[in-house]
């Protein structure tokens, strides 16, 4: 998957380095595949109303599905037919959930593929579950924006960055700030 808006491009390489997600400044996701150094498309994802500003993929095969987030303030879950990869041009959008009051900036999903988090203008990220998307926690507390919040590699915690120039961890089982950097 890869971005592109006018004067620059981004590629989002993951699941295996095998398929790539491209988010378009025009509201829609791109999904590609690599083989033999040549890309393909191979599905399109459209439904966002606002410029997608980031996408993130499942960690496990089993259960194959992609997030997008865009400024039309949402996140959608999208999944390939019974998760199978090879049918990723039957990919649909099983939900989609106003997630915040400004621009979504982030999205990541847990190494387990249980949890999503977003980070926003509004100055919150929130944590979500993956399965049905409800909402399980908020984290506040940074001054400005957030740009970036990153799971730790076994989901106790999660780190986030913001405009106000801090690194803030924070803990999941009751979604407290444990330290600012």
């Amino acid at each position: 998957v890869s971005t592109q808006s006018t004067g620059s491009s981004g590629i989002n390489a993951e699941y295996g380095k095998q398929w790539y997600q491209r988010r378009v400044r025009d509201s829609t996701v791109i999904i590609w595949k690599c083989e033999d150094g040549s890309y393909s498309q191979v599905a399109t994802c459209t439904g966002h109303t606002g410029a997608v500003s980031g996408v993130a993929w499942s960690h496990l095969p089993e259960n194959m599905f992609l997030v997008s987030v865009s400024c039309d303030l949402t996140l959608k879950l999208w999944q390939p037919a019974k998760g199978n990869v090879d049918k990723l041009h039957k990919t649909k959008c099983v939900y989609t959930i106003k997630a915040h009051e400004k621009d979504i900036n982030c999205v990541t999903v847990s190494p387990n593929d249980k949890f999503i988090i977003t980070g926003s203008l509004d100055k919150t990220a929130k944590v979500w579950s993956s399965d049905k998307g409800n909402l399980l926690g908020v984290l506040k507390g940074h001054k400005r924006g957030i740009w970036s919040a990153r799971f730790s590699p076994v989901d106790q915690c999660v780190l986030t960055s913001s405009g106000d120039a801090l690194v803030k961890l924070w803990r999941l089982s009751d979604f407290s700030c444990i330290r600012t950097y």
